[in-house]
Parts: structure tokens; C-alpha cells; sequence
């Protein structure tokens, strides 16, 4: 079941690009009060890591493509039997924002439990992936010995990505052995190889052998239609903090 209390937090408000500086001080908070080491760039990335032995990057951005800023509390959002969505007329948002507050929401569980990893919550992946990008060219060495990057913040319930912008990103070994994975923690909701478009594991792809990006349960993003499913959000929860991250296999060459 998902933690409805950190989802009506990280749902209060639309977060525009370039606009994210008091979010990323709510999730320094979040993270400091797991009594964890808080990097954060001049950028606004912040960074995590649960474990220094760790070879795993887990993303997710902080940005959605709303124009401006609106709060309006929990009126905003509705949550209807499993699905979370936006309210109208009530709500003057333009975007529910799961893409990618759902991202983020599975990255503080997974720290909050303590998954070996390092995480990173980047600014501004909505143009043009800025935040990834700064943060790899001015500090390449927060990702040497890295081996895979992962990424929730793609839509609906079934892809893992392996190809970005055309091009693979990550091996079919590996891909085949993450689909196994999450087929065994939650076999309700079998993943497939699919075809995405770009998000920050694209970024690495040069640098990090294996980077693909996982559904996380949005629907109709950047869109006032934008709904969440809550029920697939929950069960996704349960299988992350089940996999052993750190023995998938490492094939692609760059």
C-alpha cells in the first residue's frame, strides 16, 4: 500500500522547471532526517548514497512542465478508488505532475529503506535533461564505477526501456534479467522490453554501461488529464525494495 501521506506532500503544488529550489529543501530535509549525507550541487541536483559500495545510480527529476507555480493543497488532487488525478474545475494546475513526483516518491521509499545505491533527484530533465547534464560534466567522478542507471519516470504499467532516442541503452542481458526480476516480486504486472524517448539515464549512457527507465504508473502526462495509478505505484514499491540491484549483469560496451 502506498504511504498516501509523503504522496499528498509531494502533491500539494506544481514544480516548473528552473523552479525547483524549496522542493529539492524538502527532500534535503527527508533525506537529512534519515540521518544520510545530503550533496547538492550549485544546480539544485541533490544526491544520496545508502551504501559507498554501491554500483547503482537510481533517478528521478523533480520538475514538471507546468508554466508557473500554482499550490493549492490536496484540493487539488482527487484519489478515486487506485488512480490519483487532478480535480476540475477546482484545480487551476495544468499538470498533476506523476511525471515524475511518482519518481521521486519511489526514490524516498527506497532510501527510507535503506537500498544500497546512489540516488539522484535532478532539476530541469523537462528541457532538455539540463540537471543530468550539468551534473555529469562538472562532476564525472560522483558516477565512476557506476554499472547500471535507473530511471522511474517512464508512463503506464509494463516497459522497461532499452532503447533511447533510437539508440540501445542498455544490453538485452541485462534487460532480460531486471524483467525476471520484477516478474518474480510482482507478477500482476509483467514488464517488456520497449522503446522510450529520453530521460536522465540517457545522459550516462556513455559513461554507465547499463541505463534503462522503468514505468512508474502516470498516464496522460503533461496534461490536465494526468492520472496516477495508485495500485501499480504500491506494488512497484514492494518489488524495488525486493531486488538485489547490485547482481544484474553488466554486458553493454560503449
Amino acid at each position: 500500500m502506498v504511504d498516501l501521506e509523503l504522496l499528498n506532500i509531494l502533491f500539494k503544488e506544481t514544480i516548473p522547471s528552473s523552479h525547483e529550489e524549496h522542493f529539492q529543501d524538502m527532500l534535503e530535509q527527508y533525506i537529512n532526517a534519515q540521518e544520510l549525507n545530503v550533496l547538492r550541487d550549485l544546480k539544485n541536483n541533490i544526491f544520496v548514497r545508502t551504501d559507498e559500495k554501491s554500483k547503482t545510480l537510481f533517478t528521478a527529476h523533480t520538475d514538471d512542465v507546468s508554466n508557473y507555480p500554482v499550490y493549492d493543497g490536496i484540493i487539488s488532487s482527487e484519489i478515486e478508488g487506485q488512480t490519483i488525478h487532478s480535480v476540475e474545475p477546482v484545480s487551476q494546475r495544468e499538470v498533476l505532475g506523476a511525471d515524475n513526483k511518482a519518481g521521486v516518491y519511489l526514490l524516498m521509499k527506497m532510501i527510507g529503506s535503506g537500498i544500497p545505491g546512489l540516488y539522484a533527484f535532478f532539476v530541469e530533465e523537462e528541457i532538455n535533461r539540463l540537471g543530468s547534464k550539468y551534473s555529469l560534466q562538472q562532476n564525472p567522478e560522483l558516477y565512476k564505477g557506476i554499472k547500471r542507471a535507473v530511471s522511474f519516470d517512464r508512463k503506464g504499467t509494463a516497459d522497461l526501456i532499452v532503447t533511447q532516442k533510437g539508440e540501445p541503452c542498455c544490453s538485452a542481458t541485462f534487460a532480460k534479467s531486471l524483467i525476471k526480476a520484477f516478474g518474480q516480486a510482482m507478477p500482476e504486472y509483467p514488464l517488456k522490453p520497449a522503446n522510450g524517448v529520453a530521460t536522465d539515464s540517457l545522459t550516462f549512457v556513455s559513461v554507465i554501461p547499463e541505463c534503462t527507465n522503468i514505468s512508474i504508473g502516470y498516464a496522460h502526462a503533461h496534461s490536465k488529464q494526468e492520472t496516477l495509478d495508485l495500485r501499480y505505484l504500491g506494488r512497484l514499491e514492494e518489488a524495488v525494495l525486493k531486488i538485489n540491484w547490485e547482481i544484474l549483469p553488466t554486458v553493454r560496451q560503449f
